[in-house]
């Protein structure tokens, strides 16, 4: 039987990413749902940093599932930190290393049958650099001419619909690793103990029929 795709501790530090995550997700429901008494435009750059923050620790995890690949052990990657620039150099390396989300489906028995396909929006790779790139924006007071004409302050439902977007990718997703035999499979919340668990899933090949014997 071959041996998992991943060693148990890259599996973990990508489980960490996302716990840290969660931690900020939770911390910008609190801003949105004015928990913290704060200005307008204090409350949506904070949203903002955490969003940049997101954005980069979902490029520096999808490294890290595919850390086995030999490009990506190069100098001007494991350096990177922007997520942009993590994405373009990966989308290079292995187009497939982007998270997708799915739903489990369970049977009658509690026990899941099938992970179906995620049609409501979710943060797509092209969605997460148009983020990135509207997070360093608002977070850059720009030239003098932009000052003077002042920030135009985005709405709570403006950022609630990223942060929408960010569960949704990953409340339950897959990421097909280099080798096309796996998957990592990860549950944001787990029922058992609330936890981010992550599973290599290795594809097994149907039975033959009767007819094929």
């Amino acid at each position: 039987m071959k041996s998992q795709a991943l060693t148990d501790a890259t599996a973990e530090l990508y489980c960490d990413f996302m716990e840290e995550i969660k931690r900020r997700t939770s911390v910008i429901d609190d801003i949105l749902n004015s928990k913290f008494a704060l200005p307008m435009i204090v409350a949506v750059e904070f949203c903002y940093l955490e969003l940049r923050f997101i954005c980069e620790l979902i490029a520096l995890a999808s490294l890290t599932a595919h850390g086995d690949i030999p490009g990506a052990k190069a100098k001007r990657l494991t350096r990177a930190y922007q997520a942009d620039n993590i994405l373009r150099m990966l989308e290079g390396l292995h187009p497939k290393f982007y998270p997708t989300p799915g739903r489990q489906v369970r049977n009658d028995k509690g026990q899941v049958a099938e992970i179906e396909k995620v049609t409501a929006p979710y943060l797509t790779k092209p969605e997460l650099q148009k983020l990135y790139v509207e997070c360093g924006s608002f977070l850059h007071r720009g030239s003098l001419e932009n000052v003077v004409k002042g920030k135009k302050l985005p709405t709570f439902d403006h950022l609630r619909v990223w942060i929408n977007k960010v569960r949704t990718l990953l409340n339950h997703h897959q990421i097909q690793l280099a080798d096309p035999e796996w998957q990592l499979w990860v549950i944001m919340q787990s029922n058992v103990d609330g936890k981010v668990h992550s599973y290599q899933m290795l594809r097994i090949k149907a039975a033959p029929t009767s007819n094929s014997i």
